[in-house]
């Protein structure tokens, strides 16, 4: 038997996860098959409809014929079944709704190249939409502790993907429909923007800015606690009858609008969030709230 077959057969003998691990196919370097299709797929009006293994497996056969277009030798290993080319050396597998491919350019090993429906939109492209931002990203503004979350909602599709860009660089592995900005040096004081793509086209995002707000006013926030009494019930590292002002900082940080909502939880209260409850600081305005909420914030920084 081929080399190249005995180790396919022998990756697919074992469980899809096992095989993924031991024969290596999540390290494998990217293929042009992989740059030059869609990298996502998303549900949306015009789709095409699902594809089964055999269409995707014929439309790379007629894409790619310098790869998969000699006769092939069709194959099972449960749950995967594939197509071998002696001409080539090369295989293309189907293991229910993952696509693989081995042999020739792609090495020796069972590379993962996408799913079956990340294809769609290639296999079926007249039915397909080019990408239309429905919702675009919006600016923020970060205290010190929180992070924000853009989002862009799109329609069109499907096999819609995404690129991320600060100040107009493309950032490493942001791929999805939304981005996760932390306080940080880069991250703050910079611009976003996304293009979202697909086989009909690519439309680029508004650009979002997000910047830092100044430090907040800490003598006034000191003052407005001791002015409702907060010593009482809370220190700044010590639990008392209810949490450190540091375990507060620590639970909210690093998450989009913690501010906002540490600031409700002092004007409403909150109840079981901490074991107990806490009840409505009336006499704090919904300013003082924000004051007091990004003081505590502060303390987030450097744990």
């Amino acid at each position: 038997m081929h080399r190249h077959r005995a180790h396919w057969m022998a990756c697919l003998a074992a469980p899809t996860l096992g095989w993924l691990a031991g024969c290596g196919g999540g390290d494998s370097p990217s293929l042009e098959l992989t740059r030059e299709r869609p990298a996502a797929v998303v549900s949306a009006a015009g789709s095409p409809g699902p594809v089964d293994g055999a269409e995707v497996m014929d439309w790379a056969e007629r894409t790619y014929p310098q790869w998969f277009g000699a006769q092939a030798v069709t194959g099972t290993a449960p749950p995967l079944s594939f197509r071998h080319y002696p001409g080539t050396g090369t295989y293309i597998g189907i293991d229910n709704t993952r696509l693989y491919v081995m042999g020739g350019p792609f090495g020796n090993v069972p590379l993962p190249v996408g799913t079956v429906d990340d294809f769609a939109c290639a296999v079926r492209l007249a039915q397909c939409e080019g990408p239309q931002i429905m919702s675009q990203p919006a600016d923020a503004e970060l205290s010190p502790g929180e992070a924000a979350q853009l989002v862009v909602q799109v329609a069109g599709g499907p096999s819609l993907s995404y690129r991320w860009f600060r100040n107009g660089v493309e950032i490493k592995g942001a791929r999805e429909a939304q981005l996760r900005v932390l306080m940080t040096e880069q991250d703050v004081e910079a611009e976003y923007s996304v293009v979202i793509s697909n086989d009909k086209g690519s439309v680029r995002s508004r650009v979002a800015r997000v910047v830092r707000l100044p430090m907040p006013d800490l003598a006034a926030a000191v003052a407005i606690a001791q002015r409702e009494g907060c010593s009482a019930c809370h220190a700044v590292n010590t639990a008392m009858q209810g949490p450190a002002y540091s375990e507060m900082a620590v639970r909210y940080s690093g998450t989009a609008g913690a501010r906002g909502a540490l600031a409700a939880s002092i004007t409403q209260g909150s109840s079981g969030r901490w074991g107990g409850s806490m009840a409505p600081q009336s006499g704090v305005t919904p300013q003082e709230a924000q004051t007091l909420a990004a003081a505590i914030l502060t303390l987030a920084e450097g744990r």
